[in-house]
């Protein structure tokens, strides 16, 4: 079992390094605009910018913690149950790329096959989110709310995450399935903005059918720390390729998983395993 001192430790650089990696994503988008845009498949793109707020990261928390090991999205690395960050440089290229502002970095920490740590910094809106396992979550340093277990469905909001990988017909079908019940649904373009989005209070909920781990898990334990269900396929199953992600109000989340596409796939409690 880590020491308390120890994550601490991590958390607190984890959340300096990623506010500065955002400065640097700012920094660049100015020479993305004039080049420097690979395609890696069907609206998947990545940046020469994506590529150096990695390895910048990468950099960082090498030196500050040699002994971890690392997987990013761009240049890869490899999951050890010792200790592993597990890191998106930019979520959310395409609104980076087209000036919106629904992007951010996400870094999260995992050890003896459990999240422990995740960070999330949204550098438009200067916002900061983190969380320890077990030691609540917070918004620029101040304690995220715990999120009450129900509501009225029919004024709550959900994002919806999709991509080209995921049948069009399941995320059609979800979206009536919310209309049917009087929620209401919005698609940010990011994952870790929409689970911090849920996290802070703005929306109730979040669901994709795949997603990648480095897009996920931070946001998902920063949601379990405010009192939220954190569902996947298991923690061991998501390193190894993408998984359903979901997370929000107890009564939202029991209301996505009566949608038939997503009763369908077993999903678990973040920190436990499928």
């Amino acid at each position: 079992m880590p020491e308390q001192d120890d994550l601490s430790l991590r958390c607190d650089h984890a959340q300096k390094i990623a506010r500065r990696a955002g400065e640097l994503a700012l920094e660049g988008r100015a020479r993305v605009l004039n080049g420097g845009i690979a395609n890696k498949g069907p609206q998947d793109f990545v940046t020469e910018v994506d590529r150096k707020v990695e390895e910048f990261i990468r950099e960082q928390l090498a030196s500050h913690f040699p002994q971890d090991a690392f997987l990013g999205e761009e240049d890869g690395g490899q999951w050890e149950n010792s200790g592993t960050w597990v890191v998106d440089p930019i979520d959310g290229t395409t609104n980076y790329i087209r000036g919106l502002p629904s992007w951010g970095v996400s870094i999260a920490y995992l050890q003896d096959g459990v999240v422990r740590i995740g960070v999330i910094h949204d550098p438009v809106h200067r916002k900061t989110y983190a969380a320890r396992l077990g030691q609540g979550a917070t918004l620029n340093g101040r304690p995220l709310a715990i999120r009450p277990p129900e509501g009225d469905i029919a004024s709550s909001l959900v994002i919806l995450g999709t991509n080209a990988a995921s049948p069009a017909e399941e995320h059609t079908q979800l979206i009536s399935h919310l209309f049917a019940a009087g929620a209401e649904y919005r698609r940010t373009g990011s994952a870790a903005i929409g689970l911090a989005m849920v996290a802070e209070g703005v929306a109730e909920a979040y669901y994709e059918g795949r997603l990648n781990s480095w897009d996920a898990l931070a946001g998902m334990l920063i949601c379990q720390e405010t009192g939220l269900k954190a569902l996947n396929a298991g923690l061991a199953q998501h390193m190894r390729g993408p998984s359903p992600v979901l997370a929000g109000r107890q009564d939202v989340v029991a209301l996505i998983r009566r949608e038939p596409s997503v009763a369908a796939k077993p999903l678990v409690e973040l920190g436990a395993d499928a």
